[in-house]
Protein backbone atom coordinates (compact mmCIF):
# COMPACT_ATOMS: atom_id res chain seq x y z
CA UNK A 1 0.00 0.00 0.00
CA UNK A 2 1.32 3.47 -0.79
CA UNK A 3 1.90 6.30 2.16
CA UNK A 4 0.59 9.47 2.25
CA UNK A 5 3.84 11.14 1.32
CA UNK A 6 4.00 8.64 -2.31
CA UNK A 7 0.22 9.30 -2.55
CA UNK A 8 0.84 12.90 -2.72
CA UNK A 9 3.78 12.80 -5.12
CA UNK A 10 1.71 10.23 -7.55
CA UNK A 11 -1.40 12.56 -7.92
CA UNK A 12 0.90 15.47 -7.37
CA UNK A 13 2.62 14.18 -10.84
CA UNK A 14 -0.75 13.02 -12.59
CA UNK A 15 -1.84 16.62 -11.84
CA UNK A 16 1.26 18.67 -12.62
CA UNK A 17 1.32 16.43 -16.09
CA UNK A 18 -2.83 17.88 -16.83
CA UNK A 19 -1.52 21.30 -15.83
CA UNK A 20 1.38 21.48 -18.06
CA UNK A 21 -1.13 20.51 -20.93
CA UNK A 22 -3.51 22.93 -20.32
CA UNK A 23 -0.91 25.63 -19.90
CA UNK A 24 1.09 24.59 -23.04
CA UNK A 25 3.15 27.64 -23.95
CA UNK A 26 1.81 30.14 -26.96
CA UNK A 27 1.29 33.48 -27.70
CA UNK A 28 1.60 35.95 -26.28
CA UNK A 29 4.26 33.87 -24.82
CA UNK A 30 4.66 36.27 -21.91
CA UNK A 31 1.20 35.73 -20.60
CA UNK A 32 1.33 32.07 -21.20
CA UNK A 33 4.15 31.91 -18.80
CA UNK A 34 2.80 34.10 -16.48
CA UNK A 35 0.15 31.41 -16.35
CA UNK A 36 2.41 28.79 -15.87
CA UNK A 37 4.69 30.54 -13.41
CA UNK A 38 2.60 29.36 -9.83
CA UNK A 39 1.78 25.96 -11.24
CA UNK A 40 5.31 25.39 -12.62
CA UNK A 41 6.58 26.11 -9.05
CA UNK A 42 4.70 22.81 -7.61
CA UNK A 43 2.79 22.84 -4.02
CA UNK A 44 1.04 21.03 -2.33
CA UNK A 45 -1.81 19.41 -4.52
CA UNK A 46 -3.60 18.80 -0.98
CA UNK A 47 -6.76 19.53 -2.88
CA UNK A 48 -6.41 17.50 -6.10
CA UNK A 49 -5.47 14.59 -3.75
CA UNK A 50 -8.65 14.97 -1.54
CA UNK A 51 -10.38 15.14 -4.32
CA UNK A 52 -9.23 12.14 -6.25
CA UNK A 53 -8.80 10.14 -2.55
CA UNK A 54 -12.26 10.84 -1.61
CA UNK A 55 -13.80 9.36 -5.02
CA UNK A 56 -11.55 6.54 -4.79
CA UNK A 57 -12.45 5.90 -1.12
CA UNK A 58 -16.47 5.81 -2.31
CA UNK A 59 -15.59 3.57 -5.05
CA UNK A 60 -15.50 5.52 -7.91
CA UNK A 61 -12.78 5.82 -10.48
CA UNK A 62 -9.43 8.12 -10.60
CA UNK A 63 -9.78 8.83 -13.96
CA UNK A 64 -13.30 10.43 -13.96
CA UNK A 65 -12.16 12.45 -10.43
CA UNK A 66 -8.52 14.12 -11.84
CA UNK A 67 -9.91 16.56 -14.26
CA UNK A 68 -12.32 18.07 -11.62
CA UNK A 69 -9.00 17.54 -9.45
CA UNK A 70 -7.21 19.88 -11.59
CA UNK A 71 -9.66 21.94 -12.06
CA UNK A 72 -9.92 22.87 -8.40
CA UNK A 73 -6.05 23.47 -8.15
CA UNK A 74 -6.80 26.15 -11.14
CA UNK A 75 -9.24 27.99 -9.22
CA UNK A 76 -7.06 27.99 -5.68
CA UNK A 77 -3.97 29.07 -8.56
CA UNK A 78 -5.60 31.99 -9.68
CA UNK A 79 -6.99 33.09 -6.85
CA UNK A 80 -3.33 33.24 -5.22
CA UNK A 81 -1.69 35.19 -8.19
CA UNK A 82 -4.62 37.96 -7.52
CA UNK A 83 -4.47 37.64 -3.56
CA UNK A 84 -0.63 38.24 -4.26
CA UNK A 85 -1.31 41.50 -5.91
CA UNK A 86 -3.91 42.46 -3.60
CA UNK A 87 -1.49 41.65 -0.55
CA UNK A 88 1.33 42.64 -2.53
CA UNK A 89 3.58 40.22 -1.94
CA UNK A 90 6.91 39.21 -3.58
CA UNK A 91 6.81 35.37 -3.28
CA UNK A 92 4.79 32.21 -3.59
CA UNK A 93 6.31 29.22 -3.21
CA UNK A 94 9.62 29.78 -2.85
CA UNK A 95 9.45 31.97 -6.05
CA UNK A 96 9.13 35.66 -7.07
CA UNK A 97 4.97 36.47 -7.19
CA UNK A 98 3.56 36.70 -10.92
CA UNK A 99 3.01 40.25 -10.38
CA UNK A 100 6.60 40.79 -9.38
CA UNK A 101 8.21 39.26 -12.40
CA UNK A 102 5.33 39.95 -14.98
CA UNK A 103 3.74 43.18 -13.62
CA UNK A 104 0.42 44.11 -12.28
CA UNK A 105 -1.71 44.15 -15.41
CA UNK A 106 -0.35 40.45 -17.19
CA UNK A 107 -1.07 39.34 -13.37
CA UNK A 108 -4.41 39.74 -13.49
CA UNK A 109 -4.73 38.76 -17.20
CA UNK A 110 -3.17 34.95 -16.25
CA UNK A 111 -5.26 34.94 -13.11
CA UNK A 112 -8.19 34.78 -15.15
CA UNK A 113 -6.67 32.81 -17.68
CA UNK A 114 -6.43 30.39 -14.98
CA UNK A 115 -9.88 30.34 -13.70
CA UNK A 116 -11.37 30.35 -17.60
CA UNK A 117 -8.89 26.60 -18.12
CA UNK A 118 -10.47 25.10 -14.43
CA UNK A 119 -13.59 25.09 -16.53
CA UNK A 120 -11.61 23.92 -19.91
CA UNK A 121 -10.24 20.84 -17.69
CA UNK A 122 -13.69 19.39 -16.77
CA UNK A 123 -15.35 20.36 -20.26
CA UNK A 124 -12.67 18.89 -22.57
CA UNK A 125 -12.62 15.73 -20.67
CA UNK A 126 -16.02 15.44 -20.12
CA UNK A 127 -16.62 15.25 -23.87
CA UNK A 128 -14.61 11.53 -24.03
CA UNK A 129 -15.73 10.56 -20.65
CA UNK A 130 -19.30 9.27 -20.24
CA UNK A 131 -18.90 9.20 -16.48
CA UNK A 132 -17.73 12.76 -15.67
CA UNK A 133 -20.05 13.82 -18.26
CA UNK A 134 -23.17 12.55 -16.20
CA UNK A 135 -22.08 14.41 -13.21
CA UNK A 136 -20.48 17.53 -15.16
CA UNK A 137 -23.14 20.05 -14.14
CA UNK A 138 -23.12 19.08 -10.59
CA UNK A 139 -19.04 19.32 -10.31
CA UNK A 140 -19.61 22.69 -12.18
CA UNK A 141 -22.23 24.16 -9.83
CA UNK A 142 -19.53 23.46 -6.93
CA UNK A 143 -16.59 25.35 -8.79
CA UNK A 144 -18.76 28.03 -9.25
CA UNK A 145 -20.25 28.37 -5.93
CA UNK A 146 -17.13 27.90 -4.31
CA UNK A 147 -15.37 30.65 -6.69
CA UNK A 148 -17.99 32.81 -5.78
CA UNK A 149 -16.92 32.16 -1.76
CA UNK A 150 -13.73 32.63 -2.28
CA UNK A 151 -14.33 36.40 -3.58
CA UNK A 152 -16.93 36.66 -0.74
CA UNK A 153 -14.14 35.83 1.83
CA UNK A 154 -11.25 38.28 -0.23
CA UNK A 155 -13.61 41.37 0.14
CA UNK A 156 -14.49 40.03 4.07
CA UNK A 157 -11.18 39.73 4.80
CA UNK A 158 -9.81 43.27 3.05
CA UNK A 159 -13.28 44.79 5.54
CA UNK A 160 -11.85 42.96 8.39
CA UNK A 161 -8.52 44.57 7.97
CA UNK A 162 -10.35 47.88 8.72
CA UNK A 163 -11.51 46.79 12.11
CA UNK A 164 -9.75 47.52 15.76
CA UNK A 165 -11.74 44.95 17.53
CA UNK A 166 -12.51 42.25 14.85
CA UNK A 167 -14.38 39.15 16.59
CA UNK A 168 -13.53 35.76 16.35
CA UNK A 169 -16.86 34.67 14.63
CA UNK A 170 -16.54 37.33 11.86
CA UNK A 171 -12.95 35.98 11.12
CA UNK A 172 -14.41 32.48 10.88
CA UNK A 173 -16.78 33.78 8.81
CA UNK A 174 -14.50 35.04 6.56
CA UNK A 175 -12.08 31.94 6.26
CA UNK A 176 -15.33 29.83 5.71
CA UNK A 177 -15.50 31.28 2.08
CA UNK A 178 -12.12 32.32 1.79
CA UNK A 179 -10.12 28.88 2.29
CA UNK A 180 -12.89 26.50 3.58
CA UNK A 181 -15.14 26.34 0.78
CA UNK A 182 -12.34 25.32 -1.94
CA UNK A 183 -11.63 22.77 0.58
CA UNK A 184 -15.35 21.62 0.78
CA UNK A 185 -15.66 21.88 -2.96
CA UNK A 186 -12.19 19.80 -3.34
CA UNK A 187 -14.27 17.21 -0.76
CA UNK A 188 -17.59 17.41 -2.66
CA UNK A 189 -16.21 17.09 -5.71
CA UNK A 190 -14.70 13.71 -5.24
CA UNK A 191 -18.18 12.32 -3.73
CA UNK A 192 -19.97 13.94 -6.47
CA UNK A 193 -17.66 12.24 -9.18
CA UNK A 194 -17.97 8.56 -7.22
CA UNK A 195 -22.00 9.66 -8.24
CA UNK A 196 -22.27 8.56 -4.47
CA UNK A 197 -25.46 8.97 -2.31
CA UNK A 198 -26.62 12.70 -1.34
CA UNK A 199 -25.64 11.66 2.66
CA UNK A 200 -21.96 10.41 1.45
CA UNK A 201 -21.32 13.58 -0.39
CA UNK A 202 -22.48 15.53 2.57
CA UNK A 203 -20.51 13.79 4.84
CA UNK A 204 -17.59 14.40 2.47
CA UNK A 205 -18.52 18.32 2.00
CA UNK A 206 -18.77 18.39 6.31
CA UNK A 207 -15.40 16.85 6.28
CA UNK A 208 -13.82 19.36 3.49
CA UNK A 209 -15.46 22.67 5.32
CA UNK A 210 -14.30 21.21 8.71
CA UNK A 211 -10.62 20.49 6.88
CA UNK A 212 -10.38 23.45 5.92
CA UNK A 213 -10.87 25.47 8.64
CA UNK A 214 -8.26 23.91 10.77
CA UNK A 215 -5.95 24.27 7.75
CA UNK A 216 -6.09 27.91 7.57
CA UNK A 217 -5.89 28.33 10.94
CA UNK A 218 -2.45 25.98 11.20
CA UNK A 219 -1.88 28.56 8.24
CA UNK A 220 -1.89 31.81 10.42
CA UNK A 221 0.05 30.21 12.75
CA UNK A 222 2.72 29.49 10.39
CA UNK A 223 2.20 33.29 8.97
CA UNK A 224 3.61 33.94 12.66
CA UNK A 225 6.15 30.97 13.55
CA UNK A 226 7.82 29.45 10.59
CA UNK A 227 11.34 29.37 8.71
CA UNK A 228 10.55 31.50 5.88
CA UNK A 229 12.69 29.12 3.18
CA UNK A 230 10.62 26.29 4.68
CA UNK A 231 7.14 28.61 3.86
CA UNK A 232 8.08 29.70 0.81
CA UNK A 233 7.02 33.10 1.91
CA UNK A 234 7.47 35.73 3.82
CA UNK A 235 7.09 35.36 7.80
CA UNK A 236 5.35 38.20 9.70
CA UNK A 237 3.61 39.63 5.85
CA UNK A 238 0.22 38.95 7.87
CA UNK A 239 1.04 41.60 10.33
CA UNK A 240 3.05 44.00 7.55
CA UNK A 241 -0.76 43.64 5.63
CA UNK A 242 -3.04 44.48 8.23
CA UNK A 243 -4.45 40.95 8.49
CA UNK A 244 -6.91 40.01 11.02
CA UNK A 245 -5.59 36.12 11.52
CA UNK A 246 -7.18 34.25 14.39
CA UNK A 247 -3.54 34.91 16.49
CA UNK A 248 -4.33 38.71 15.82
CA UNK A 249 -7.97 38.42 16.71
CA UNK A 250 -7.90 36.61 20.21
CA UNK A 251 -5.00 39.04 21.06
CA UNK A 252 -6.78 41.73 20.63
CA UNK A 253 -9.58 40.44 22.85
CA UNK A 254 -7.04 39.30 25.34
CA UNK A 255 -4.46 41.42 25.56
CA UNK A 256 -4.31 44.80 28.10
CA UNK A 257 -4.81 48.42 26.56
CA UNK A 258 -0.67 48.81 26.21
CA UNK A 259 -0.71 45.47 24.73
CA UNK A 260 -3.54 46.40 21.74
CA UNK A 261 -2.05 49.60 21.42
CA UNK A 262 1.28 48.29 20.58
CA UNK A 263 -0.10 45.87 18.55
CA UNK A 264 -2.31 47.75 16.18
CA UNK A 265 0.02 50.17 16.16
CA UNK A 266 2.75 47.54 14.27
CA UNK A 267 -0.42 46.01 12.51
CA UNK A 268 -0.58 47.49 8.38
CA UNK A 269 2.28 49.33 9.15
CA UNK A 270 4.56 48.58 6.03
CA UNK A 271 7.20 50.76 7.47
CA UNK A 272 7.86 49.22 10.73
CA UNK A 273 11.06 47.15 10.83
CA UNK A 274 11.74 43.08 11.47
CA UNK A 275 12.38 43.83 14.74
CA UNK A 276 9.14 45.44 15.07
CA UNK A 277 7.49 42.85 13.56
CA UNK A 278 9.31 40.10 15.90
CA UNK A 279 8.07 42.26 19.04
CA UNK A 280 4.77 42.24 17.82
CA UNK A 281 4.65 38.31 17.03
CA UNK A 282 6.25 37.81 20.46
CA UNK A 283 3.66 39.75 22.47
CA UNK A 284 0.82 38.01 20.77
CA UNK A 285 2.68 34.58 21.77
CA UNK A 286 2.91 35.83 25.59
CA UNK A 287 -1.01 36.50 25.43
CA UNK A 288 -1.75 32.76 24.71
CA UNK A 289 -3.28 33.62 20.67
CA UNK A 290 -0.67 30.84 19.44
CA UNK A 291 -1.46 27.85 21.94
CA UNK A 292 -5.24 29.00 21.90
CA UNK A 293 -5.30 29.06 17.66
CA UNK A 294 -3.73 25.81 17.85
CA UNK A 295 -6.58 24.30 20.23
CA UNK A 296 -9.33 25.34 17.77
CA UNK A 297 -6.97 24.04 14.87
CA UNK A 298 -7.29 20.51 16.81
CA UNK A 299 -11.32 20.66 17.79
CA UNK A 300 -11.81 21.32 14.04
CA UNK A 301 -9.68 18.47 12.85
CA UNK A 302 -11.39 16.28 15.46
CA UNK A 303 -14.90 17.06 14.18
CA UNK A 304 -13.27 16.33 10.43
CA UNK A 305 -12.31 13.21 11.71
CA UNK A 306 -15.61 12.29 12.89
CA UNK A 307 -17.52 12.90 9.13
CA UNK A 308 -14.67 11.17 7.44
CA UNK A 309 -15.06 7.85 9.97
CA UNK A 310 -18.53 7.43 8.37
CA UNK A 311 -16.54 6.36 4.42
CA UNK A 312 -15.84 2.77 4.43
CA UNK A 313 -12.60 1.74 5.81
CA UNK A 314 -9.88 1.60 3.16
CA UNK A 315 -6.66 2.18 2.40
CA UNK A 316 -8.32 5.78 0.80
CA UNK A 317 -9.55 6.35 4.23
CA UNK A 318 -6.61 6.09 5.96
CA UNK A 319 -4.69 8.18 4.03
CA UNK A 320 -7.21 10.72 4.35
CA UNK A 321 -7.19 10.59 7.60
CA UNK A 322 -3.00 10.73 7.49
CA UNK A 323 -3.74 13.77 5.50
CA UNK A 324 -5.79 15.60 7.96
CA UNK A 325 -3.09 14.84 10.92
CA UNK A 326 -0.40 15.93 8.14
CA UNK A 327 -2.44 19.51 7.94
CA UNK A 328 -2.41 20.02 11.46
CA UNK A 329 0.72 19.02 12.22
CA UNK A 330 2.54 20.92 9.33
CA UNK A 331 5.93 23.12 9.20
CA UNK A 332 5.09 24.63 5.94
Amino acid sequence: MATLEEELVRIGKLVDDDLASLLTRRRPVRLWDAAYHLPKAGGKRLRPFLTISVCKALGGKEQDALPAATAVELIQTFSLVHDDIIDRDSTRRGVPTVHRKWGISTAIIAGDLLHIKAYDAVTRSAMKNPNLLRTLPSIIAEINDSTVRVCEGQEMDEELERKTQPTEDEYLEMISKKTASLFEAATTIGALAAESSSESIESMRRFGHLLGLSFQIVDDILGLTADEKELGKPVGSDIREGKRTLPIVYALSKGSNEERKAILKTLGNRKASARRYSAAIKMVASIGALDYSRRKAEDYAHEARKALLSLPESNERKLLDEALQFILKRSY
